[in-house]
């Protein structure tokens, strides 16, 4: 689903705060499948995990080198976001994978209950 930048201000400050673009996309999830680490012919994606609340927290993610990651899926710990930079041909796009912490996830619901009142 589209969000605003408002609505994503305290993620986007703590994962990519030089992101000047306006596509933003909000998918929940519990994981999600790492691509393009590498620049290939005009498309590169890099990640960052940030809390969803924009703090900052340590997590222990192995070196690059040691772990092929790329088309793997990782999983998302709840309450956490992994924030994907997209850059496909000079146009920049970002998309929150976000994991609510919750077993049924119904994105409805979450934006009723108060997603907005986040930020």
């Amino acid at each position: 689903m589209k969000i605003t930048r408002q609505q994503a201000r305290k993620v986007l400050e703590s994962s990519f705060p030089d992101f000047r673009g306006r596509k933003i996309e909000l998918v929940l999830t519990n994981k999600v499948t790492l691509r393009h680490l590498n620049a290939d012919g005009g498309v590169q994606f890099d990640y960052c995990a940030v809390r969803w609340d924009g703090k900052s927290e340590s997590l222990d993610v192995p070196a690059p080198w040691l772990h092929n990651l790329e088309y793997q899926d990782v999983n998302i710990p709840a309450g956490y976001a992994v924030v994907e930079r997209r850059s496909i041909w000079n146009r920049n796009s970002v998309v929150i994978y976000y994991n609510p912490g919750i077993d049924s996830i119904d994105s409805g619901k979450l934006i009723s209950g108060g997603l907005k009142n986040v930020y």
